[in-house]
């Protein structure tokens, strides 16, 4: 049943993806990624506070929808960043998106190792993020919009080979990311404030890499 359900979360992303290409086309990386954070703050303790397992799957839809936005959209502000910074540290962004990952699991472990309910501590973590993620949202840079036509279309060529490599290296990903927890919690008995160090660990060594700066 779970696993059913963190298919919500796939589906939403198929849905936020290729939306966020269309809209940061058409109205630029500032004002998209500025729309998808907000959406994701407001997404991220609904499914949490679902009380029926259809809506935990579709506040899950909704939530990957959001974070599908913000991949697509974060990055095209990230090339923007770059081209003003003059030399490549698009790896270091990654890097820093790990360290995110490590802060949060972190913060979860902490969390429920001193009792804390997870509804109130996804309330309190979103609350905590608005200031700051303001704060981001005005130094996003201005980018200017392509001329470009926008739509979906099929890969060809080498683009095939190349989502293929994705797919494969997603899987590992979201397999960690969605049950590494749960692996931790029911077959090797560990509390829920250590399961939670299990993606810990795996952002640790997501962020574990040269920084190009």
């Amino acid at each position: 049943m779970l696993g059913l359900a963190l298919l919500g979360m796939g589906a939403g992303s198929l849905i936020g993806l290729p939306l966020s290409g269309v809209l940061t086309a058409r109205f630029g990386s500032r004002k998209t990624t500025t729309t998808a954070l907000l959406a994701m703050l407001l997404a991220t303790p609904l499914p949490i506070l679902a009380p029926l397992p259809p809506l935990f799957a579709i506040a899950l839809g909704l939530l990957g929808m959001a974070n599908g936005a913000v991949d697509v959209a974060m990055n095209t502000q990230a090339i923007a960043v770059q081209d003003r910074y003059g030399r490549a540290i698009m790896s270091g962004f990654h890097g820093l998106f790990s360290i995110g990952g490590l802060a949060g699991a972190a913060a979860a472990a902490l969390a429920m190792s001193v009792g804390v309910g997870p509804a109130l501590h996804l309330v309190a973590t979103v609350a905590g993020l608005l200031l700051p993620t303001f704060g981001a949202i005005a130094l996003l840079l201005p980018t200017t919009l392509p001329t470009v036509r926008t739509g979906f279309r099929l890969p060809r060529g080498p683009l095939i080979a190349l989502g293929m490599l994705v797919l494969c290296s997603l899987m590992a990903e979201g397999a960690i990311g969605d049950w590494a927890a749960v692996y931790m919690r029911d077959n090797l008995a560990a509390s829920a404030g250590f399961a939670a160090l299990g993606f810990a660990a795996f952002s640790l060594a997501m962020a574990a890499r040269p920084f190009p700066w």
